[in-house]
């Protein structure tokens, strides 16, 4: 994994490492997250998810990331 999300359950620490993930996916062509499904990680991917497109990062399945032949059938 890049970036652990939600370490610190505080919204505006969570969209810090949300922005940090887009960052270093750009910096390195991809970058994995990991989350939970909490109240305070929705919130923060609600405020920043919206800014991923004029930065030019798009968000794709983990399976997208995998190479032809890594992928299991």
């Amino acid at each position: 994994r890049s970036v652990f999300l939600d370490n610190d359950r505080d919204v505006d620490k969570i969209a810090l490492n949300v922005m940090k993930l887009a960052r270093k996916a750009l910096d390195h062509g991809s970058a994995i997250g990991i989350g939970h499904p909490y109240r305070e990680t929705v919130e923060a991917l609600k405020k920043t998810l919206p800014q991923f497109a004029s930065m030019g990062v798009t968000i794709v399945p983990i399976t997208a990331l995998l190479s032809t032949a890594e992928r299991p059938e």
